[in-house]
């Protein structure tokens, strides 16, 4: 699609934003932790609807946009009521990796929708670093050794994390992107997710089961939607946003830093 169709579809979704359904789910991450796979992975569902663009990040990024902007990514009302008509259910959803842990995105979700279900899906946090630190390398934003990165973290993330606590326009984009080790503290991310939401509307994977066993964490997710459950076999299982960039080498003391980061947290 050139730019120019690609201008007019959207405009057009933009102005039809009131006759949209709002989505019923969100994948709130963890980044590097197989959500853009599981993303593709439900979008072949006869049940669902994902939308094409991966990442909207409404609730953290671009939220004083407005619902417009938001709503013109998914399907149109009556659209959605025809599906129910031939299928049981019929939902929508979207993934942005972010949500997690940005601080007011919960209290947002649930002021938006508070009947939205949330799939939370996890990675050893050590391995979920230093597939961080590869992605940010392979998109030329980190300049730093991984150990200077990992040592250097909280100088440069700390006063951005502050202002993000205080203030919901505060910028973050270091906070964001340079949080390699502080990601991997999911508790007291879903802490925050769970003063809105209640534990039945949540669901939390295991990175480790969708690769080795995905009919089994699919199926997980399929129950929790209450959606038909599909054989695997009629999906196309290609893993989604595989790092590009080779093995990092992770020093002994590296490695001792950060397990002693995750315990000190604990």
């Amino acid at each position: 699609m050139n730019k120019i169709k690609k201008k007019l579809l959207f405009t057009y979704r933009y102005l039809t934003a009131h006759k949209r359904e709002k989505p019923d789910f969100l994948i709130i991450g963890a980044q590097k932790s197989g959500t853009t796979s599981l993303h593709y992975y439900l979008s072949q569902h006869p049940q669902l609807f994902m939308p094409p663009t991966k990442e909207l990040h409404f609730f953290d990024v671009k939220y004083y946009k407005g619902v417009r902007h938001y709503l013109k990514y998914f399907l149109l009302k009556k659209d959605i009521q025809q599906k129910r008509k031939n299928k049981r259910v019929f939902l929508q959803g979207e993934s942005s990796p972010f949500y997690i842990m940005h601080p007011w995105v919960p209290k947002r979700a649930f002021k938006y929708n508070p009947s939205f279900k949330i799939i939370a899906i996890l990675r050893d946090p050590i391995e979920r670093a230093v597939s961080h630190y590869k992605h940010n390398k392979s998109r030329g934003r980190e300049k730093l050794s991984f150990s200077a990165a990992i040592q250097q973290e909280q100088s440069r993330t700390s006063l951005q994390k502050k202002r993000l606590f205080l203030n919901p326009k505060a910028g973050f984009y270091k906070y964001r992107n340079y949080s390699y080790l502080e990601r991997g503290l999911y508790e007291s991310q879903l802490e925050r997710w769970r003063k809105y939401f209640q534990e039945d509307k949540i669901l939390i994977l295991q990175f480790e089961e969708l690769v080795h066993h995905p009919e089994i964490a699919l199926n997980k997710i399929y129950d929790f939607l209450e959606l038909d459950r599909i054989p695997i076999e009629r999906l196309d299982l290609e893993k989604k946003n595989s790092g590009k960039i080779g093995k990092v080498p992770i020093s002994p003391e590296d490695m001792a830093f950060m397990k002693q980061y995750y315990l000190n947290k604990h």
